[in-house]
């Protein structure tokens, strides 16, 4: 069966190969990495697992891996990062994978087929030999680094960081793993062949680098926005290289023209601008920052999380998922943190889901609608909703308009001032008064008391 690799960097056509040659059903994505992670873990433990016969025909593997391959090279002609990146391990997963179908390829001792199958080995071994070299030769230009000394105390909690300790073979992959970053697994435009139309720095009506901190944005968000358009338009490093009059401006442009001359190349390029325009002290203090930047309460559990992303991305250093994983959880908004439960998720993927389904919950809370007491309008009046309190308030209403079905008020004689009854039947002797007004007075004289 394929070796070990990162479940949570597989496509979703990876997925499907995956638990198909081990008689697993699929679904969607999220599922299928879970019953992936578990057969794995069964496999990891030793426990006897019967699987069906191999299900895939040579032509069908031959194609797919045809198409891997083809993917592959470009992803590789691309790559320029460290061992270690999430473009390495996403890379690394893709070639384990690769690797694990290419050796179950059935060529029942068919000459030809075998034939095609070497030639898929030989193109496989190459890529994995050129994505080593352009590590290395990252590693070599790559200006050093020092750790945090914050980080080191958050890696030393969380133990070894199995992101931490590369790869061992191109062939075998770590163990399983998260992927986190925006440019891991997609097919970039205009790497086909030149399909796609290039579009010139000059265009691409970005902000230009002043190099001014107070003004503008820094450097590492100017060059990721710069990589990004790179990308997305189609340009190579050698055209950025020449366009530094459309990039920077002001005293950034005039030490561009100062490294032009003594500079070979965009990366290198990179290299200076980065050691001239960020302090000897910025990891340490990036690090402090997000270290501080918890959730808002407006901001979604998605959005958050892409936010760290770019902040983990930012750092210079190697930073270990259970590192990430631990400070995110840290500075989660009480909403969530309150509601999750142990244990605690251990991947990304899982805290996204968890999350996302709190928010769900909390939709559906924020939507509820009391019902209405009104039935005028309701098809069964007798299932409708009837509020209590209004019945009591409308009985007591009818209660004081109709006196005869109640109890009414004590009457008073106004003769003696005595309850019970009317001066008309009153026993003592008749008093001068008003009446009107009832009071002791005639033509509005008042009378003495007697």
């Amino acid at each position: 069966m394929p070796r070990k690799m990162q479940i949570n960097r597989l496509e979703k056509e990876e997925l499907t190969y995956e638990l198909t040659v081990r008689g697993i059903a699929t679904g969607n994505v999220e599922e299928m990495r879970r019953r992936l992670s578990q057969a794995i873990q069964l496999e990891k433990d030793g426990d006897s697992l019967k699987y069906p016969a191999y299900p895939y025909t040579f032509d069908q593997d031959y194609e797919e891996i045809k198409k891997k391959l083809d993917n592959l090279t470009d992803l590789v002609e691309l790559f320029d990062n460290a061992k270690g990146s999430n473009e390495a391990l996403k890379l690394e997963t893709k070639f384990s994978h690769t690797l694990g179908r290419l050796e179950n390829m059935m060529c029942d001792d068919d000459g030809n087929k075998q034939i095609r199958k070497s030639e898929l080995w030989a193109l496989l071994l190459s890529l994995m030999d050129k994505f080593n070299q352009k590590i290395e030769i990252y590693e070599k230009r790559k200006v050093h680094v020092a750790v945090p000394s914050a980080l080191s105390f958050v890696e030393g909690q969380v133990g070894a960081s199995t992101f931490q300790r590369g790869l061992v073979q191109a062939s075998r992959s770590s163990s399983v793993g998260d992927v986190n970053s925006p440019h891991a697994s997609r097919n970039i435009p205009g790497h086909d062949g030149g399909s796609s139309k290039t579009i010139p720095p000059h265009k691409w009506n970005i902000q230009r680098f002043s190099g001014d901190k107070k003004a503008g944005m820094s450097i590492n968000a100017f060059l990721e926005r710069v990589e990004e358009l790179r990308v997305a338009r189609n340009v190579s490093k050698d055209t950025l290289f020449s366009a530094g009059i459309d990039l920077c401006c002001e005293k950034a442009y005039q030490f561009y023209k100062e490294c032009r001359d003594r500079v070979n190349s965009w990366d290198e390029m990179v290299d200076e601008f980065r050691e001239e325009y960020l302090s000897s002290s910025y990891e340490d203090e990036l690090f402090e920052e997000l270290q501080k930047r918890t959730q808002h309460s407006s901001e979604t559990i998605g959005v958050y999380l892409a936010v760290m992303a770019s902040y983990f991305n930012r750092l210079r250093c190697t930073i270990s998922e259970e590192a990430k994983l631990k400070i995110i959880l840290k500075n989660l908004h009480p909403f969530y943190l309150e509601r999750l439960k142990d244990p605690l998720p251990t991947s990304f993927s899982d805290l996204r889901i968890c999350c996302r389904s709190m928010e769900a919950r909390r939709d559906m809370i924020n939507r509820y609608v009391e019902p209405s007491s009104r039935r005028g309008n309701t098809l069964e009046k007798d299932l409708a909703y009837v509020d209590v309190t209004e019945h009591v308030t409308a009985i007591e209403s009818t209660s004081q308009t109709q006196p005869g079905r109640f109890p009414v008020k004590t009457i008073t004689c106004y003769n003696c001032n005595q309850p019970g009854h009317k001066a008309i039947g009153c026993a003592l002797p008749r008093k001068l008064i008003c009446f009107k007004c009832k009071k002791r007075r005639v033509h509005g004289e008042e009378l003495p008391n007697l």
